[in-house]
């Protein structure tokens, strides 16, 4: 679930990192390759409160909400991150698969096509009064993801 990995290789990940052309992710994620999670693409999200979202997807994962498949990162080193707003001496960040063809879901939508996730994330989703994530559909399933997108294709 998590891995400790060289300095040098985070680095080396965000040199990497790839245009997101559809626009879905924030300004402090990075699309990068997938290697670690042997997938083509992951998402890299290294920020202060990382850790959090690190446990939260394991905590999804055990309540059997359903979320793209993600890994823990840490480096023995902090390091400094520069990226928009968000710059500071970071440790610990989280790689999320990234999925292609993705549709945001609204609530109700995604009620009527699973009401068990709908209220397994509605369980998760009260213990963070910040931010309630995104339901997104892929392959015909409902997915809860950690990520605001900024634009969503085919909203549903």
């Amino acid at each position: 679930m998590s891995e400790l990995i060289g300095v040098t290789t985070l680095q080396k990940m965000i040199n990497h990192a790839v245009p997101e052309e559809s626009g879905i992710l924030l300004d402090n994620s990075w699309k990068v390759p997938g290697e670690l999670l042997d997938t083509r693409y992951a998402v890299l999200k290294f920020k202060p409160y990382s850790i959090c979202e690190v446990l939260a997807y394991q905590l999804a994962n055990y309540i059997g909400i359903r979320v793209p498949h993600f890994k823990g990162i840490w480096t023995r080193d902090p390091i400094k991150v520069n990226r928009n707003e968000t710059s500071g001496l970071f440790r610990v960040g989280i790689l999320i698969e990234y999925l292609n063809n993705i549709r945001r879901i609204s609530w109700e939508r995604a009620v009527e096509r699973d009401p068990v996730m709908v209220a397994k994330i509605l369980v998760l989703c009260i213990f963070d009064r910040l931010e309630w994530g995104e339901l997104i559909e892929f392959d015909g399933n409902i997915y809860f993801i950690d990520l605001v997108l900024r634009q969503s294709p085919n909203d549903g």
